[in-house]
């Protein structure tokens, strides 16, 4: 796998950001791979509009050297660029201690979303396929929560005035809610279990 350092420079080649990557990542310029600073720099001037360059390197390591080095000359030289970090971070394949989960885990709570953000992550995770293992890790951390009573509330009010869909049991032909019927009805059903 080839890695490299990358630039991007504004229309007049004034350089905003240093990354390292491999793949295309050097070109991609979408907010939800960039950081707010990015983002907003590519939105003032247009995607079309901003120039990118990449410098080969024979390992990652030489890569995020380079990358370290390029942020650092440029800030020395009073440029002002979108980098929130000096860095050398984000090592590939690496996964995140549990430490530095929690870390920003804490960092984020309490922190409200705007609806612009919260339709991008709906956005982002529509289709995406669920392994059994991911699915088995949500479930048993949510095993054994209680909702606060603020929680419950939301919850509540946001359903209210919902016309919520009704399913019919083949069994036993009785008609509710769907997560009701699924948990009774359905392949749990006790007519179906007589039958």
């Amino acid at each position: 796998m080839m890695f490299y350092s990358y630039i991007h420079f504004t229309p007049d080649l004034t350089p905003f950001y240093v990354g390292k990557g491999h793949g295309p990542r050097w070109a991609a310029l979408s907010p939800k791979h960039r950081n707010f600073l990015h983002a907003k720099l590519v939105r003032k001037y247009g995607q079309e509009n901003i120039l990118k360059t990449k410098i080969d390197c024979s390992s990652e390591e030489i890569a995020f050297e380079l990358e370290k080095g390029l942020i650092k000359c440029f800030k020395r030289n009073g440029i002002k660029l979108t980098n929130l970090t000096d860095g050398g971070e984000g090592m590939y394949g690496h996964a995140p201690t549990p430490e530095t989960r929690k870390k920003l885990s804490d960092a984020l709570k309490g922190k409200p979303k705007t609806e612009e953000h919260k339709i991008k992550v709906g956005i982002a995770n529509k289709g995406k396929v669920r392994s059994l293992e991911h699915k088995a890790a949500v479930s048993k951390a949510q095993k054994g929560r209680k909702a606060t009573f603020e929680a419950r509330m939301k919850i509540s009010l946001g359903n209210k005035g919902k016309e919520k869909p009704k399913v019919i049991c083949p069994h036993c032909q009785k008609i509710g809610g769907i997560s009701t019927m699924r948990r009774w009805h359905f392949d749990n059903c006790k007519e179906q279990s007589n039958g």
